[in-house]
């Protein structure tokens, strides 16, 4: 199975979502046609390569669709999933976010 097979086959349809929509249209062209044509497993081994840098990675999801993005995270172990999101730096906002000697902390509230 392609990029662009499932790009092309959406769960809702265009027609039928805005969500929908509102992620295809925002797909960029040039991205999505350098890779089109690759098989999910492809682009899964793109992602985890180390001759992957964080620039290519940045340029090429501009080129995916989420269910493309689920369809490779479906095939990837625990272990894929954590060693590809270390080369996808971005702000990564929760109500847990503080580390402080390897642990976890909760955020000071106010009171």
């Amino acid at each position: 199975m392609t990029v662009a097979d499932i790009r092309n086959n959406p769960v809702i349809a265009y027609e039928d979502d805005c969500v929908t929509r509102l992620i295809q249209d925002d797909v960029n062209e040039t991205a999505y046609n350098q890779i089109k044509n690759w098989s999910i497993s492809e682009l899964r081994e793109y992602v985890l390569s180390d001759e992957t840098s964080v620039d290519d990675i940045a340029f090429t999801r501009k080129g995916l669709t989420s269910e493309v993005v689920a369809a490779v995270a479906k095939i990837c172990s625990n272990a894929d999933l954590i060693y590809g999101a270390k080369k996808m730096p971005g702000n990564q906002k929760g109500q847990y976010h503080h580390w402080y000697s390897g642990h976890l902390q909760r955020p000071f509230a106010a009171k």
